[in-house]
């Protein structure tokens, strides 16, 4: 019996590992494909950008994992399907759930190795390919957009910083607007530059003017220190699905803090936490798929059947994202609704098959 678990896991996981590669490739291609139209800019490179498209790759990939396994799992027990060998072991008294449990086996450790990657890994790398990229764009300072800078709202004050450096630990150009509980304007300054020390702001070269009922005054500092508690990281622009889990969740913590909207973070972190189910339901949907309807189809057909299975995931998980923040739905509910969608299609699918 062992040597059965081990040919159907080494089959499984061999035709995964070539569908990996497909994905890789066409990511590679589809991503220098993107960066052309930078090319050019600043000191950007088709050096920089290849570098660029490497250290982003594994996010990518780690995003399309779901599918990349069901697409895997389609192809290996397909392959053992058209030779008839799930026949035969199937007949030696290898239930289905058996195979489904070795399958399930080997995709949780892939699983396990495939989130670590991609949660503590992945984000870092691609946050260092973002501001290589902003960098030599920029030929060496980085902003918002390069010009507009970066406009931050904290408790009472609304922050603008004209530039920051890599890394977002000094700033440059920073105006600061202070406002009262009646929201009337209570002072206004501007600082040459900040530097992000012991956990605290330091700003220098301060010119503030303080408006009072009667009068407006003026005064200048040298070295001052702001009570403002933003990270360096909040000045790194980053969408949600290019955060780690512990951003995420400061980025979740600051915008509630300072009743900024958080339900885009909230919904990536739910949509992260949840991927190694996702992946899962996946390998379970792929298992009535070949004992059913595709028992004996092409092998083009599986491949075919899992891509649009896999698209039809993606873009029902996407749906249900901007419709709970349109709706007011709880984050964990919009995350986890696809996934028992398909978790059900997958259990009806197995029980018309035992009929």
């Amino acid at each position: 019996m062992r040597i059965i678990d081990k040919y159907i896991s080494r089959t499984v996981l061999n035709a995964t590992l070539v569908i990996f590669l497909v994905f890789l490739g066409l990511r590679i291609f589809v991503g220098i494909f993107g960066e052309l139209g930078a090319l050019g800019e600043g000191n950007y490179t088709i050096i920089a950008a290849l570098k660029y498209v490497m250290l982003t790759m594994p996010l990518s990939i780690y995003q399309l994992y779901p599918s990349i396994t069901l697409l895997g799992v389609l192809a290996g027990l397909g392959i053992l399907a058209s030779s008839n060998e799930l026949t035969v072991v199937r007949v030696s008294g290898v239930s289905i759930l058996k195979i489904f449990w070795i399958v399930m086996k080997l995709m949780l450790v892939l699983t396990i190795i495939v989130t670590l990657m991609g949660e503590w890994i992945a984000p870092k790398l691609d946050d260092y390919a973002e501001k290589q990229k902003s960098l030599a764009e920029h030929s060496g300072v980085m902003g918002d957009d390069g010009q507009t800078g970066v406009w931050l709202h904290e408790g009472s004050s609304f922050i603008h910083i004209g530039k920051s450096l890599p890394g977002g630990h000094e700033l440059q150009d920073i105006t600061r607007f202070l406002f009262d509980d009646n929201y009337q304007l209570v002072s206004a300054s501007f600082a040459k530059r900040a530097k992000h020390t012991d956990g605290s702001w330091q700003f220098y070269d301060i010119r503030r003017t303080n408006f009072y009922a009667d009068h407006v005054a003026t005064a200048t500092v040298a070295q001052e220190n702001w009570p403002l508690t933003f990270k360096p990281h909040l000045l790194v622009s980053a969408e949600p699905d290019q955060m780690t889990l512990d951003r995420l969740l400061q980025q979740e913590k600051y915008s509630q803090s300072n009743g900024l909207d958080s339900t885009d973070y909230q919904l990536a972190f739910w949509m992260r936490v949840l991927q190694p189910l996702a992946t899962l339901v996946m390998v379970f949907l792929a298992i009535p798929f070949i004992f059913g309807p595709l028992r004996s189809s092409t092998m083009g057909l599986r491949i075919l059947s899992g891509v649009m299975v896999g698209l039809a995931f993606y873009i029902i998980n996407r749906f249900f994202g901007p419709f709970s923040i349109v709706y007011q739905i709880p984050a964990i509910i919009a995350a986890v609704t696809p996934i028992l969608l398909f978790f059900i299609i997958g259990l009806l699918l197995i029980i018309s098959r035992r009929q």
